[in-house]
């Protein structure tokens, strides 16, 4: 799904008084509820009207309290903690009664992301065999040593690129992203694992 926070225009701002369109995807029933109990937590947010079907939002708000700046900034975090609540239930199809529990939710996380490095590893693959003339299997140690040194460059790609969320969301607040932490956490023991030495 592309990224949702693209897809908000601002219509309207004046002291105290924002208006945004949103995409249609913000305003299906669960996403805008989310987005309501999201904002009506901010401190200083005093009125939010949100019209589903023409797709806007304004909220008024104290600027002595939150400033316009800190206003889009936690809008932006609960757009993109909607969509990813939103992805899992599109791309799997499972009742909405099992996207509840900790571990299906936790596997449905580590499944797109070990996708995700399955197709950057094979595009990496395909790529270095040009590079190499074909020469990638060699030897089994040749072999081995790539996809060991492959795999360190997807952990840090992935690390990077969700360092934002990391740094802003996950660590403020961990029990509401501990899928997201047990599903990390399990990927790093499967790496840390395959760097021990097998037994002959």
């Amino acid at each position: 799904m592309p990224s949702l926070q693209r897809q908000v225009v601002l219509r309207f701002r004046a002291p105290g008084h924002v208006r945004f369109s949103l995409p249609k995807a913000l305003c299906q029933p669960d996403a805008a509820e989310r987005l309501r109990a999201g904002l009506k937590r901010q401190a200083g947010v005093t009125r939010i009207e949100l019209l589903t079907r023409q797709r806007k939002l304004s909220i008024r708000f104290a600027e002595e309290t939150i400033g316009f700046k800190s206003l889009a900034a936690a809008l932006s975090a609960l757009i993109s903690e909607t969509q990813a609540s939103l992805e899992p239930e599109r791309g799997t199809g499972l009742a909405a009664s099992h996207a509840g529990s900790t571990m299906t939710r936790a596997r449905l996380w580590a499944d797109a992301k070990a996708q995700e490095l399955k197709e950057t590893l094979a595009a990496l693959r395909i790529v270095l065999q040009d590079k190499l003339g074909g020469k990638l299997q060699a030897s089994p140690e040749r072999s081995k040593f790539l996809g060991e040194f492959l795999t360190d460059i997807l952990v840090l790609y992935l690390i990077k690129t969700h360092w934002t969320l990391i740094t802003q969301q996950w660590l403020k607040r961990p029990w509401q992203h501990r899928y997201e932490w047990l599903a990390s956490l399990y990927m790093i023991y499967l790496l840390v694992s395959s760097k021990k030495p097998k037994s002959s």
